[in-house]
């Protein structure tokens, strides 16, 4: 779990679907699949996040680095 500005950034296992996912909530607002503001399936399971400025670094089980801009849409 990372934080970054007002959002909160989790990788976690979907139980219900086998999936890898990195999900992004609101801090303001329950951690609840209705809140949730973003998805992305992960091909493996996340080992370990960091944010530098607006860039968010995602290892994986399968030593791959994947490399996201982090960016709010207006509107």
């Amino acid at each position: 779990m990372v934080w970054w500005g007002h959002l909160v950034i989790v990788g976690c296992d979907n139980l219900s679907t086998g999936a890898h996912e990195l999900r992004i909530y609101s801090r303001t607002k329950n951690l609840d699949n209705q809140n949730m503001v973003h998805m992305e399936i992960i091909s493996r399971s996340i080992v370990l996040m960091n944010v530098v400025g607006d860039i968010l670094l995602v290892f994986c089980s399968n030593s791959v680095t994947l490399i996201f801009r982090l960016g709010v849409r207006r509107g």
